[in-house]
């Protein structure tokens, strides 16, 4: 979102650290937390499937890479790829 200029990061500024500042608004009227017109800019967001949430599992997995080859794919959405161990138990 700040990528977006939809929040802007002011490291000068220490007015986030004052109870009730808006990030969205640059004032100190409320919290983000608190903030209707920063909620629906959000929700619109998903709706559009602009940005998606994703709930962390807390199964243990394994992450793996294969080196780079020539050619990239470009896909225009988030992929996420999840490897879970086969089961090789026959009951022996």
């Amino acid at each position: 979102m700040i990528k977006r200029g939809l929040i802007v990061s002011d490291l000068g500024k220490r007015c986030e650290e004052t109870r009730n500042y808006c990030k969205f608004h640059h004032e100190e009227m409320h919290e983000i937390q608190e903030c209707k017109e920063f909620k629906v800019l959000v929700q619109g967001m998903m709706d559009d499937k602009d940005v998606e949430f994703y709930e962390k599992i807390k199964e243990k997995g394994s992450i793996c890479a294969s080196k780079s080859t020539m050619k990239v794919s470009k896909v225009n959405h988030p992929v996420v790829i999840i490897s879970r161990p086969k089961n090789n138990n026959t009951g022996y």
